[in-house]
């Protein structure tokens, strides 16, 4: 809550992107979710956003490839799942 995309995390600012764009309404927005590449994962967590771009309908599932992977810097880790 708080403004920070409607999601549930404690302590990690959710990703917000701007727009004065609308889509209007998402259909079935509970029935879709995103996948997250390794790269995104590793490197840019915190930009995953927690709503669907131009709308206000929040994403409810993500796939992930890989978790986390043994060989990445163990001090990001953390942050990442934070």
């Amino acid at each position: 809550g708080g403004g920070d995309g409607g999601g549930s995390r404690v302590g990690v600012a959710a990703f917000v992107c701007a727009s004065d764009m609308s889509l209007g309404s998402t259909a079935f927005a509970a029935k879709k979710g995103i996948a997250v590449d390794d790269s995104t994962m590793q490197w840019c967590a915190s930009q995953i956003p927690e709503v669907w771009p131009n709308s206000d309908a929040p994403m409810t599932s993500i796939r992930l490839f890989k978790a986390w992977d043994a060989s990445w810097e163990a001090a990001s880790q953390e942050a990442a799942w934070g």
